[in-house]
């Protein structure tokens, strides 16, 4: 009895083993085929919008131009929105907080949120 128990869990170890190594080969070979590749393997999203839309040199120069910009004046507000997620999470160490503080944290993070999402909208 004791040499069947033995033997039905050295099989299913040695099936778990390969079952691991081929994941890991799978996993490996996989990540070489899709370098570059964007969400549904489509490519570049950038290149896919050129090509889907015809664009001139020039509205891809404005595109980029618009994106640029578009980052530059939104970074600030993702930085205030960090710095107000790390005060609201800072409460943690504090013994005892009481809900209108929480309240007031998390409000401020909704408020700063929300502006970031109306630009964005804006933006598209």
């Amino acid at each position: 009895m004791k040499s069947s128990t033995n033997r039905i869990l050295t099989i299913a170890v040695i099936l778990l083993l390969l079952t691991n190594i081929t994941l890991v080969l799978f996993m490996v070979k996989g990540r070489n085929h899709h370098e570059g590749k964007g969400p549904g393997g489509k490519g570049d999203p950038f290149q896919m919008m050129v090509k889907e839309l015809n664009m001139t040199e020039q509205q891809q120069k404005d595109y980029k131009q618009l994106k640029e910009d578009h980052f530059t004046a939104i970074k600030p507000l993702f930085d205030s929105v960090r710095a107000a997620k790390t005060a609201f999470f800072s409460l943690i160490k504090e013994k005892d907080v009481s809900d209108s503080t929480m309240n007031y944290y998390s409000s401020r993070i909704s408020e700063k949120q929300a502006i970031v999402d109306k630009l964005i909208f804006d933006h598209f």
